[in-house]
């Protein structure tokens, strides 16, 4: 059945669930850190962990001609992912520790006295990182198919607005964590690729419902350039949409 010519403006809310793999991920083969070098085996793990993408939100979007629209809108998205410990660090004038990671590693005195000092050993543990990202995509699309069930492809970029880091595990007396801020080794801002399809069905006079198989890749690596860390993941998501028509 022919889609009516009047679907033309759209607000729609989300979910999507994937999985990510990092990609040109690890540490420079002589970081310039030597707590870095020190513990490279460790960063690495981080640095290239697969794991688990989940992105919500809400888009806008217009046709602005017979086939072709644009929409854009704004998502929480987080990655986790898991990787294994041998060390903890101490809390300062505490006795307690914190998970060692890349973000803490990056933190600890310069000099690798100091820095051994409040590095620990530990038995084998592991410690889940959790990155969210406020991210805003802006993506074209053509229309495919344009009827009542309709197949559109779609590109684009989006910017990526880094919020926090939490790293937790599951017991022991190794305290949850949660970077935020400039004070961490994650890119504040990054651009992303985006890319993917989407089949809907129309319903009723004013709804649509979706699913959106996509991908994302960010064009540079989601550490800072002064880092000796690259890490780059290719996320593959499954998203769900519920769609309101205006007009």
């Amino acid at each position: 059945k022919q889609r009516s010519n009047n679907e033309n403006l759209w607000s729609s809310a989300g979910f999507a669930a994937g999985s990510f793999t990092a990609i040109n991920a690890g540490v420079a083969a002589e970081p310039s850190s030597a707590v870095l070098k020190q513990n490279t085996p460790l960063a690495n793990q981080q640095a290239r962990a697969s794991g688990l993408s989940y992105s919500m939100g809400i888009n806008l979007g217009s046709k602005i001609s017979d086939r072709w629209i644009i929409q854009g809108g704004v998502n929480l998205l987080s990655q986790s992912s898991d990787f294994t410990a041998h060390s903890a660090i101490q809390n300062t004038n505490t006795s307690t520790f914190k998970p060692a990671s890349i973000g803490q590693l990056d933190k600890l005195p310069k000099a690798e006295f100091f820095a051994n000092e409040k590095l620990i050993s530990t038995a084998p543990y592991t410690v889940n990182s959790n990155i969210r990202y406020l991210t805003i995509p802006v993506q074209a699309g053509y229309l495919v198919l344009d009827r009542d069930f309709a197949l559109q492809v779609s590109a684009g970029v989006a910017t990526d607005l880094f919020l926090q880091n939490t790293l937790s595990t599951a017991g022991g007396n190794i305290d949850r964590t949660t970077e935020g801020g400039e004070d961490t080794p994650y890119r504040q801002v990054n651009l992303s690729g985006l890319a993917g399809t989407e089949l809907s069905y129309k319903f009723g006079r004013n709804y649509r419902i979706s699913l959106n198989p996509g991908l994302r890749y960010p064009f540079n690596s989601i550490y800072k350039s002064n880092m000796d860390v690259k890490a780059s993941p290719l996320t593959f998501d499954i998203g769900l949409r519920f769609r309101y028509i205006f007009h």
